[in-house]
């Protein structure tokens, strides 16, 4: 039995995004996009690339870059809005 575990073997098609979070992600992108490259060195421009729709895929790549869980990218993203 192989113990590595790999990111891509993790089937993400069943998780559905907040309509309030994807509504926030629509509206308000630029100025959310602009604190997460302020705040994580560890972003790049190309990892926030985002069309209305790739939300799911947009929310993986920053979880991945900054290290930290969907509930506490969530909760970092409201934070923005206040």
């Amino acid at each position: 039995m192989n113990s590595i575990f790999q990111f891509n073997d993790i089937d993400m098609s069943d998780r559905t995004i907040d309509p309030e979070l994807k509504e926030k992600l629509t509206r308000n992108w630029e100025k959310i996009r602009r604190r997460l490259l302020e705040d994580f060195s560890t972003l790049r421009r190309e990892d926030l690339d985002f069309l209305p729709g790739g939300e799911e895929a947009l929310l993986g790549r920053i979880e991945r870059r900054i290290g930290k869980s969907r509930q506490e990218l969530e909760t970092l993203i409201n934070n923005y809005e206040e």
